[in-house]
């Protein structure tokens, strides 16, 4: 938790002063002019904080697995040394209305500064540590922000309303005691480096094919090469071209709402502008049945020559694998390098939305104080995006391996349609207060992806799928509707007995018919015994509060029944169909329940000037749906069950104290501590122990956390063992 160490704000009103109406009129109608500081520090993640060394216990080798016996080893050593994390931010900003507030518009620019930032830096090894965690960078930043909100018309029945808002934000690391490696700062997720933006990317320069299609890179010296290259490079790394930030420097959005009579319809959309996107590390030196190859392969280098007009390298035959066998690093490279970089930047129509509220004289006569009909549409469609990340492929006629010519253009349609009713009723008699809530919902997911390929072009220079004298289609689809009806109500008596009930009910097209439908309830009370404490100078505030509640929830389509698909092959003239599921499906699936209660109490002392939350939860899921590794013999790499049930319980404290205040300065102190623990209580019938997945590198099979056992907790690991035996 941030610490915030010292504070200061200043805000001036100037409609407030006597002279703004007389100078400015209606034509601006507030200003406001705001100003502060503040140092604030942060632990940093308390995952290598520790300041004192840490010990764990482990069993020692031994010929005869009789002979066990344990032992204490370092798993980090002290690190006494490390300081809180500190920033200074500095604010101003300003907010004006003009035209009686139809147009308001909000401004803020910041600086900060962090420093004593944690982070991994490489030592000589003293202590048994390569790479240890300090104090080992400083970074500033500084940013603009503006929003703005216009009533383009408000008439009777009709108004429209305009929203947009505009962030830029660029980052700059000032101080770095770390010697990357190259493999660091080649990364997707971008690294550090003095001068440059925090998590920025940087590239391998790209120096084409050679005359057999093998990529070719820059070294540090200025030399062209496939294979001598060094990722794990620490000392000279000026040679690497640099991309530009991984995250986007400009963000925002543009909301238009349009109002008729009791209809509302939205239109939004979102913005990002400035960042780099390393693309999918595809390629390799050499590829197995298995692999699933992407449509760049079709343009990739066949012949001789090939490295004129290509930048796609050739997929390497057994002869070259066999004569460099460091080959590997040159595809490596070539997924890192210049080459396979993209601009991040997009617009997107993020949401489409209309609603209805219906009149209050039709509601009225049911109690109902307001009522509200809504659909909804989500991530329609990508507006612009860097031509790099669109989905068409053409293939140009007298490419060699397709001499008549290909295209193939993929049309992504992603739409998520959410339809809500809502009733509401409030109402008071004398100490009662009682809220109520009704209403109903369907959220369904349509998502395809269509796949467009044309074969033999007809004129040459036009990219249209018409153009092609062969044409055919395929569609990938992705649908799920969730119905769901609910309901809640809450009863207050004299602000100091709160009772609350709800009640929902789900229908899911992912489940079989016999289990779609799952209904789930909750109920809640408290208490504020402070309100029978006379004398309040030392307890100002206490609240206990208790309760239970049940939540079900579905799984993805698809996995009930065997699927089908066609194959990319035919056989005499006939289409090849193939099962299309991984995990072997279960027709008797049941929805996960889970059942949990909770008690606290929430107390505040000394005119709330410290303040105690405590809480007890105890949580249990039943039927959970898992996807267990399986034996390939059997056709699947997973298969779908329900497991028994799993109990999840702890502990959470939040204590909170204002520790000085005086007039306009305050320090705020506040401590939180939490426990969970959890236990697999039972699993299906006739099975006690069940592996959740399997990992096998370089001749080890690794199970850590990796399996669950009745009556251990979710996650257990038999450690390391060899796969090879004598």
């Amino acid at each position: 938790m941030a610490r915030r160490l010292a504070t200061l704000l200043r805000s001036w009103n100037a409609d407030q002063e006597p002279w703004f109406y007389g100078t400015f009129g209606k034509a601006l109608t507030h200003a406001t002019l705001r100003a502060s500081y503040s140092l604030t520090a942060d632990p940093g993640p308390a995952t290598y904080t520790n300041s004192t060394v840490i010990l764990k216990s482990y069993n020692p080798y031994r010929i005869f697995s009789s002979d066990r016996e344990s032992g204490i080893q370092i798993d980090q050593i002290a690190n006494a040394d490390l300081t809180y994390e500190k920033k200074h931010e500095l604010n101003f900003g300003v907010d004006l209305g003009f035209l009686n507030n139809r147009i308001n518009a909000t401004f803020d620019i910041f600086w900060r500064n962090n420093y004593d930032l944690i982070g991994p830096t490489a030592t000589q090894g003293v202590g048994g540590e390569i790479v240890r965690y300090a104090n080992m960078a400083s970074m500033k930043s500084k940013g603009q922000e503006f929003s703005l909100q216009t009533q383009n018309f408000k008439l009777r029945d009709f108004s429209w309303t305009t929203n947009l808002i505009f962030s830029h934000v660029t980052t700059e690391v000032t101080k770095l005691m770390s010697r990357a490696r190259t493999m660091d700062l080649i990364s997707q997720n971008g690294f550090a480096m003095v001068g440059r933006p925090y998590r920025a990317l940087y590239s391998i320069p790209y120096a084409g094919l050679d005359e057999h299609g093998i990529p070719q890179l820059y070294t540090s010296d200025g030399e062209k090469t496939s294979t001598d290259l060094d990722f794990q490079n620490r000392d000279n790394n000026s040679y690497l071209i640099y991309e530009g930030p991984t995250d986007p420097t400009i963000t925002g959005s543009l909301g238009n709402e349009f109002r008729y009579k009791n209809w509302r319809l939205n239109i939004f959309v979102t913005y990002n502008f400035g960042n780099v996107i390393r693309l999918d590390p595809v390629f390799r030196a050499k590829y197995s049945d298995l692999t699933a190859m992407t449509k760049e392969y079709r343009n990739r280098f066949m012949l001789p020559g090939d490295e004129l007009r290509t930048t796609i390298p050739a997929i390497a035959d057994l002869r070259t694998i066999q004569s460099d066998t460091y080959l590997n690093r040159a595809y490596n490279a070539y997924n890192l390098s210049t080459e396979r970089v993209a601009k991040g930047d997009f617009i997107r129509m993020k949401e489409i939305s209309l609603a209805y509220d219906f009149p209050l004289k039709w509601i009225s006569k049911i109690g109902l104080t307001s009522a509200s009909a809504k659909l909804q549409a989500t991530n329609l469609f990508l507006i612009y995006a860097d031509d790099k990340l669109n989905f068409e492929d053409f293939i140009a006629k007298t490419t060699p391996g397709t001499p008549a010519g290909k295209l193939t253009a993929q049309i992504f349609n992603n739409r998520t349609l959410n339809a809500e009713i809502l009733a509401l009723y409030n109402n008071s008699w004398g100490d009662f207060d009682v809220n109520a809530t009704a209403g109903g919902n369907i959220f369904k997911v349509n998502n395809k992806t269509t796949t467009n390929i044309g074969l033999n072009q007809q004129m040459n220079g036009i990219q249209n799928i018409m153009n092609y004298q062969e044409q055919n289609t395929r569609e990938n689809m992705y649908k799920k509707q969730i119905s769901s009806l609910y309901a809640s109500a809450s009863l207050g008596y004299k602000h100091t007995y709160y009772l609350e009930g709800t009640l929902r009910g789900d229908k899911s097209s992912t489940l079989p018919v016999n289990n779609n439908t799952y209904v789930y309830p909750s109920v809640s009370g408290s208490f504020v015994f402070s309100e029978f404490i006379k004398n309040k100078k030392f307890i100002n505030y206490g609240k206990i509060r208790a309760s239970w509640a049940k939540v079900g929830s579905d799984t993805d389509p698809y996995l009930l029944a065997l699927n089908y698909t066609t194959g990319k092959y035919s056989y005499s003239g006939y289409t090849i169909g193939m099962i299309a599921n991984s995990t072997q499906p279960n027709k008797d699936l049941k929805p996960t329940m889970t059942g949990s209660y909770e008690v606290g109490l929430e107390m505040k002392f000394l005119n709330g000037r410290l303040g105690l939350d405590a809480t007890y939860y105890n949580q249990n899921s039943k039927n959970q749906i898992l996807s267990l590794a399986s034996t390939t013999t059997s056709g699947y790499a997973y298969r779908l069950i329900n497991a028994g049930e799993i109990q999840n319980q702890g502990v959470e404290i939040a204590l909170n104290a204002r520790a000085l205040q005086i007039k306009d300065f305050a320090w705020d102190l506040g401590v939180n501590f939490s426990k969970n623990t959890n236990k697999v209580k039972s699993l299906t019938d006739g099975m006690d122990y069940f592996e959740l997945a399997k990992a096998y590198w370089c001749g080890v099979s690794v199970k850590p956390c990796l399996a669950a056992e009745a009556g251990s907790p979710y996650c257990v690991g038999d450690g390391i063992k060899s796969l090879f035996h004598d």
